[in-house]
């Protein structure tokens, strides 16, 4: 069994009641889950992580997805 590991890129941003801040999220967790006869059953969870330190009351944050170069042209 072979694939592709994906390049999608995700961006978080925190906002708080004085700032947002924006950060790079990083690729951190692949669960590969091929424990089946049935090809069809088979699953790769990706779990994408990005770590803010915030020193005031943080309100929400959101994830926003970008587009590789190659993917913006589709």
């Amino acid at each position: 069994m072979a694939f592709t590991i994906p390049t999608f890129r995700f961006l978080s941003r925190v906002h708080t009641s004085t700032q947002i801040i924006p950060k790079k999220m990083n690729l951190d967790t692949l669960i590969i889950d091929i424990y089946d006869k049935d090809i069809e059953a088979y699953h790769v969870y990706a779990s994408w992580r990005s770590q803010v330190k915030i020193y005031d009351k943080g309100l929400y944050s959101e994830v926003i997805y970008v587009p590789n170069k190659e993917q913006e042209n589709v």
